[in-house]
Protein backbone atom coordinates (compact mmCIF):
# COMPACT_ATOMS: atom_id res chain seq x y z
CA UNK A 1 0.00 0.00 0.00
CA UNK A 2 1.53 3.35 -1.17
CA UNK A 3 1.48 6.44 0.76
CA UNK A 4 -0.80 8.06 -0.61
CA UNK A 5 -3.13 5.24 -0.44
CA UNK A 6 -2.21 4.92 3.81
CA UNK A 7 -3.05 8.06 4.12
CA UNK A 8 -6.67 7.89 3.46
CA UNK A 9 -7.28 5.98 6.36
CA UNK A 10 -7.22 7.49 10.22
CA UNK A 11 -6.87 4.75 13.38
CA UNK A 12 -9.88 5.09 15.84
CA UNK A 13 -10.31 4.64 19.56
CA UNK A 14 -13.36 3.35 21.75
CA UNK A 15 -16.21 6.16 21.45
CA UNK A 16 -16.59 4.88 25.31
CA UNK A 17 -13.44 4.71 26.86
CA UNK A 18 -11.98 7.12 24.43
CA UNK A 19 -8.79 4.24 24.26
CA UNK A 20 -8.13 1.22 21.92
CA UNK A 21 -5.94 -0.98 24.66
CA UNK A 22 -8.89 -2.84 25.57
CA UNK A 23 -9.70 -3.67 21.82
CA UNK A 24 -10.43 -7.27 20.86
CA UNK A 25 -10.30 -8.35 17.12
CA UNK A 26 -13.32 -9.74 15.66
CA UNK A 27 -12.88 -9.54 11.75
CA UNK A 28 -10.03 -8.58 9.61
CA UNK A 29 -10.47 -6.03 6.92
CA UNK A 30 -11.58 -8.04 3.38
CA UNK A 31 -11.32 -5.13 0.96
CA UNK A 32 -8.69 -3.08 -1.24
CA UNK A 33 -8.60 0.72 -1.21
CA UNK A 34 -9.53 0.68 -4.58
CA UNK A 35 -12.71 -0.99 -3.83
CA UNK A 36 -14.19 2.19 -2.17
CA UNK A 37 -16.78 4.01 -4.38
CA UNK A 38 -19.68 5.78 -4.85
CA UNK A 39 -21.84 2.30 -5.21
CA UNK A 40 -20.08 0.78 -2.03
CA UNK A 41 -21.01 4.12 0.18
CA UNK A 42 -24.67 4.26 -1.73
CA UNK A 43 -27.54 3.88 1.20
CA UNK A 44 -29.45 0.39 1.00
CA UNK A 45 -27.47 -1.09 -1.83
CA UNK A 46 -27.47 -4.69 -2.49
CA UNK A 47 -24.87 -5.98 0.88
CA UNK A 48 -21.89 -6.81 -0.37
CA UNK A 49 -20.01 -8.09 2.55
CA UNK A 50 -17.14 -5.42 2.11
CA UNK A 51 -16.41 -4.32 6.38
CA UNK A 52 -12.73 -2.89 7.39
CA UNK A 53 -10.96 -4.30 10.61
CA UNK A 54 -13.60 -5.21 13.05
CA UNK A 55 -12.73 -4.98 16.88
CA UNK A 56 -14.86 -4.78 20.10
CA UNK A 57 -13.76 -3.17 23.39
CA UNK A 58 -13.61 -5.65 25.88
CA UNK A 59 -14.23 -2.80 28.83
CA UNK A 60 -17.30 -1.43 27.40
CA UNK A 61 -18.28 -3.67 24.34
CA UNK A 62 -18.68 -1.40 21.82
CA UNK A 63 -17.87 -2.52 18.36
CA UNK A 64 -16.12 -0.54 15.58
CA UNK A 65 -14.06 -0.75 12.75
CA UNK A 66 -10.45 0.41 13.09
CA UNK A 67 -8.43 1.80 10.73
CA UNK A 68 -11.44 3.85 8.74
CA UNK A 69 -10.96 6.29 5.81
CA UNK A 70 -10.46 9.70 6.98
CA UNK A 71 -13.32 12.52 7.07
CA UNK A 72 -12.31 14.10 3.41
CA UNK A 73 -12.65 11.38 1.77
CA UNK A 74 -15.79 9.83 3.74
CA UNK A 75 -17.12 13.36 2.53
CA UNK A 76 -16.51 12.62 -1.33
CA UNK A 77 -17.50 9.12 -1.08
CA UNK A 78 -20.95 10.32 0.62
CA UNK A 79 -21.45 13.26 -2.04
CA UNK A 80 -21.46 11.12 -5.05
CA UNK A 81 -23.74 8.16 -3.68
CA UNK A 82 -26.54 7.04 -5.32
CA UNK A 83 -30.06 7.37 -4.03
CA UNK A 84 -31.30 3.89 -5.01
CA UNK A 85 -34.29 3.51 -2.49
CA UNK A 86 -36.77 5.58 -3.87
CA UNK A 87 -39.21 2.65 -4.19
CA UNK A 88 -38.67 1.73 -0.37
CA UNK A 89 -38.48 5.50 1.10
CA UNK A 90 -42.51 5.07 1.67
CA UNK A 91 -42.10 1.67 3.93
CA UNK A 92 -38.95 3.55 5.61
CA UNK A 93 -41.55 6.78 6.23
CA UNK A 94 -44.50 5.11 7.46
CA UNK A 95 -42.15 2.96 10.17
CA UNK A 96 -40.36 6.34 11.36
CA UNK A 97 -43.16 8.27 11.32
CA UNK A 98 -44.92 5.61 13.69
CA UNK A 99 -41.89 6.42 16.08
CA UNK A 100 -42.11 10.06 15.56
CA UNK A 101 -45.02 9.99 16.98
CA UNK A 102 -44.45 8.64 19.92
CA UNK A 103 -41.51 11.36 20.29
CA UNK A 104 -43.71 14.11 19.67
CA UNK A 105 -44.88 13.48 22.93
CA UNK A 106 -42.05 14.69 24.77
CA UNK A 107 -41.79 17.67 23.11
CA UNK A 108 -42.82 20.55 25.11
CA UNK A 109 -43.91 22.70 21.89
CA UNK A 110 -47.08 23.18 20.14
CA UNK A 111 -46.89 21.01 16.61
CA UNK A 112 -47.43 23.53 14.54
CA UNK A 113 -44.28 25.71 16.02
CA UNK A 114 -41.80 22.81 16.47
CA UNK A 115 -38.82 22.88 14.37
CA UNK A 116 -37.50 19.85 13.42
CA UNK A 117 -34.15 19.03 12.06
CA UNK A 118 -33.63 15.24 10.09
CA UNK A 119 -29.88 14.48 9.82
CA UNK A 120 -29.42 12.18 6.40
CA UNK A 121 -33.21 13.00 5.49
CA UNK A 122 -32.39 11.19 1.44
CA UNK A 123 -34.72 12.90 -0.58
CA UNK A 124 -36.74 14.61 2.16
CA UNK A 125 -39.06 11.50 2.29
CA UNK A 126 -39.75 11.91 6.12
CA UNK A 127 -39.51 15.56 6.16
CA UNK A 128 -42.82 14.88 4.28
CA UNK A 129 -44.54 12.80 6.48
CA UNK A 130 -43.59 15.27 9.20
CA UNK A 131 -45.15 17.95 7.78
CA UNK A 132 -48.49 15.70 7.27
CA UNK A 133 -48.21 15.03 11.28
CA UNK A 134 -48.49 18.73 11.64
CA UNK A 135 -44.66 19.73 11.78
CA UNK A 136 -44.10 23.10 9.58
CA UNK A 137 -40.85 24.22 10.23
CA UNK A 138 -38.52 20.83 9.14
CA UNK A 139 -34.96 21.06 7.27
CA UNK A 140 -32.62 18.72 6.55
CA UNK A 141 -29.07 17.55 6.10
CA UNK A 142 -27.95 14.97 3.37
CA UNK A 143 -24.38 14.17 1.91
CA UNK A 144 -25.58 12.54 -1.35
CA UNK A 145 -25.88 15.34 -3.70
CA UNK A 146 -27.82 12.75 -6.26
CA UNK A 147 -30.74 12.19 -3.14
CA UNK A 148 -30.46 15.92 -2.70
CA UNK A 149 -31.52 16.66 -5.97
CA UNK A 150 -34.69 14.88 -6.28
CA UNK A 151 -35.87 16.87 -2.84
CA UNK A 152 -38.35 18.47 -4.74
CA UNK A 153 -40.63 21.14 -2.49
CA UNK A 154 -38.11 20.18 -0.10
CA UNK A 155 -34.70 20.99 -1.79
CA UNK A 156 -34.12 24.66 -0.51
CA UNK A 157 -34.33 23.47 3.30
CA UNK A 158 -32.24 20.78 3.03
CA UNK A 159 -28.20 21.70 3.60
CA UNK A 160 -26.22 19.12 1.12
CA UNK A 161 -23.14 18.11 2.61
CA UNK A 162 -22.09 16.29 6.00
CA UNK A 163 -23.19 17.79 9.15
CA UNK A 164 -21.08 19.42 11.30
CA UNK A 165 -20.62 22.72 13.19
CA UNK A 166 -21.73 26.11 11.80
CA UNK A 167 -25.00 24.63 9.69
CA UNK A 168 -27.65 26.59 12.30
CA UNK A 169 -27.49 28.94 15.02
CA UNK A 170 -27.38 27.27 18.44
CA UNK A 171 -30.64 26.44 20.22
CA UNK A 172 -32.51 26.47 16.89
CA UNK A 173 -34.30 22.94 16.89
CA UNK A 174 -37.32 21.42 19.48
CA UNK A 175 -36.37 17.93 17.62
CA UNK A 176 -33.83 16.18 15.70
CA UNK A 177 -34.46 12.69 14.04
CA UNK A 178 -31.81 10.49 12.77
CA UNK A 179 -32.59 7.03 10.91
CA UNK A 180 -30.14 5.03 10.13
CA UNK A 181 -27.27 7.39 10.42
CA UNK A 182 -25.63 7.26 13.85
CA UNK A 183 -23.72 3.74 12.76
CA UNK A 184 -22.85 5.61 9.72
CA UNK A 185 -20.66 8.36 11.82
CA UNK A 186 -16.95 7.86 12.39
CA UNK A 187 -17.27 10.85 15.40
CA UNK A 188 -19.95 9.88 16.86
CA UNK A 189 -19.12 12.35 20.03
CA UNK A 190 -19.12 14.81 18.35
CA UNK A 191 -21.81 14.31 16.48
CA UNK A 192 -23.65 14.19 19.70
CA UNK A 193 -21.92 17.31 20.58
CA UNK A 194 -23.19 19.25 18.02
CA UNK A 195 -26.66 17.67 17.92
CA UNK A 196 -26.45 19.28 21.76
CA UNK A 197 -25.64 22.54 20.26
CA UNK A 198 -28.52 22.64 17.65
CA UNK A 199 -30.78 21.44 19.75
CA UNK A 200 -33.03 23.98 22.11
CA UNK A 201 -32.52 23.27 26.16
CA UNK A 202 -36.00 21.15 26.23
CA UNK A 203 -34.89 19.66 23.06
CA UNK A 204 -35.44 15.84 22.20
CA UNK A 205 -33.85 13.75 20.13
CA UNK A 206 -35.39 10.66 18.00
CA UNK A 207 -32.33 8.44 16.93
CA UNK A 208 -33.21 4.72 15.37
CA UNK A 209 -30.29 2.31 13.62
CA UNK A 210 -29.01 -1.05 14.41
CA UNK A 211 -28.68 -2.97 16.82
CA UNK A 212 -25.84 -5.65 16.74
CA UNK A 213 -26.91 -6.86 19.98
CA UNK A 214 -29.97 -8.38 18.62
CA UNK A 215 -30.67 -12.00 18.16
CA UNK A 216 -30.33 -12.35 13.90
CA UNK A 217 -26.72 -10.12 14.46
CA UNK A 218 -25.65 -12.69 16.84
CA UNK A 219 -26.67 -15.62 15.16
CA UNK A 220 -25.36 -14.44 11.47
CA UNK A 221 -21.90 -12.92 13.04
CA UNK A 222 -19.97 -11.72 10.11
CA UNK A 223 -22.59 -12.28 7.62
CA UNK A 224 -24.75 -10.12 9.17
CA UNK A 225 -25.67 -7.19 7.14
CA UNK A 226 -24.82 -4.71 10.05
CA UNK A 227 -21.19 -5.67 9.87
CA UNK A 228 -20.20 -3.25 6.77
CA UNK A 229 -17.87 -0.97 5.62
CA UNK A 230 -20.66 2.31 6.44
CA UNK A 231 -20.44 1.15 9.17
CA UNK A 232 -17.53 1.98 11.46
CA UNK A 233 -19.45 1.84 14.85
CA UNK A 234 -22.01 -0.74 16.00
CA UNK A 235 -24.16 -0.23 19.08
CA UNK A 236 -26.17 -2.66 21.32
CA UNK A 237 -28.83 -1.39 23.98
CA UNK A 238 -26.38 -0.67 26.89
CA UNK A 239 -23.37 1.44 24.53
CA UNK A 240 -26.42 3.08 23.01
CA UNK A 241 -27.93 4.68 25.98
CA UNK A 242 -24.27 5.20 27.22
CA UNK A 243 -22.83 7.32 24.22
CA UNK A 244 -26.00 9.33 24.66
CA UNK A 245 -25.55 10.18 28.51
CA UNK A 246 -22.03 11.27 28.09
CA UNK A 247 -23.02 13.46 26.13
CA UNK A 248 -25.74 14.86 28.46
CA UNK A 249 -28.26 13.68 27.10
CA UNK A 250 -31.34 11.44 29.67
CA UNK A 251 -32.52 8.41 27.90
CA UNK A 252 -36.10 8.45 28.04
CA UNK A 253 -36.79 5.66 25.93
CA UNK A 254 -35.34 2.56 24.55
CA UNK A 255 -36.89 0.52 22.26
CA UNK A 256 -37.08 -2.17 19.50
CA UNK A 257 -38.27 -1.22 15.85
CA UNK A 258 -40.46 -3.06 13.97
CA UNK A 259 -39.59 -2.65 10.03
CA UNK A 260 -42.38 -3.41 7.20
CA UNK A 261 -40.86 -3.48 3.75
CA UNK A 262 -41.78 -5.64 0.48
CA UNK A 263 -40.74 -9.30 0.26
CA UNK A 264 -38.11 -8.57 -1.99
CA UNK A 265 -36.29 -6.17 -0.06
CA UNK A 266 -35.87 -8.35 3.03
CA UNK A 267 -34.98 -11.25 0.29
CA UNK A 268 -32.08 -8.08 -0.19
CA UNK A 269 -30.38 -8.43 3.08
CA UNK A 270 -30.27 -12.48 3.54
CA UNK A 271 -27.16 -13.74 3.91
CA UNK A 272 -27.24 -15.26 0.61
CA UNK A 273 -24.28 -15.74 -2.70
CA UNK A 274 -24.50 -12.12 -4.26
CA UNK A 275 -24.93 -13.23 -7.70
CA UNK A 276 -27.68 -15.59 -6.77
CA UNK A 277 -29.71 -13.57 -4.08
CA UNK A 278 -29.33 -10.75 -7.39
CA UNK A 279 -31.18 -13.32 -9.76
CA UNK A 280 -33.31 -14.68 -7.22
CA UNK A 281 -34.76 -10.46 -6.19
CA UNK A 282 -34.86 -10.19 -10.28
CA UNK A 283 -37.32 -12.98 -10.64
CA UNK A 284 -39.60 -12.04 -7.29
CA UNK A 285 -40.01 -8.45 -8.58
CA UNK A 286 -41.40 -9.98 -11.40
CA UNK A 287 -44.37 -11.28 -8.85
CA UNK A 288 -46.91 -10.13 -6.93
CA UNK A 289 -45.18 -11.84 -3.94
CA UNK A 290 -41.81 -9.28 -4.15
CA UNK A 291 -44.21 -6.11 -3.47
CA UNK A 292 -45.73 -8.25 -0.28
CA UNK A 293 -45.26 -5.87 2.62
CA UNK A 294 -44.02 -7.98 5.48
CA UNK A 295 -43.51 -6.67 9.17
CA UNK A 296 -40.65 -7.92 11.10
CA UNK A 297 -38.15 -7.03 13.65
CA UNK A 298 -34.82 -8.05 12.48
CA UNK A 299 -32.19 -5.94 14.74
CA UNK A 300 -32.97 -2.50 14.45
CA UNK A 301 -33.81 -0.32 17.44
CA UNK A 302 -34.45 3.57 18.39
CA UNK A 303 -33.83 5.72 21.36
CA UNK A 304 -35.67 9.01 22.32
CA UNK A 305 -34.00 11.22 24.53
CA UNK A 306 -33.78 14.99 25.80
CA UNK A 307 -30.97 17.36 27.05
CA UNK A 308 -30.47 17.58 30.53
Amino acid sequence: MDDQIKNIFIETKCALCETDIHDHKLYDANFEPQDLSYEVFSARRLPDRLHYRIVRCHRCGLIRSNPVVNEQQLAKLYAGSHFTYESESSFAAETYAHYFKKALEHVSAPREKIRLLEIGCGNGFFLKKAREHGVREVFGVEPSQHAAKWAGEFKSRIHTGMFGPGLYPENSFDMICAFQVFDHVSQPNEFLKNCWKYLKRDGVALFINHNIGSLPARLLGQDCPMIDIEHPFLYNKQTFKKIFVNNQFEILKVFPVVNRYPFAYWLKLAPLPRQFKKNLIEQFQKSWIGGLPIRLAVGNMGLIARLI
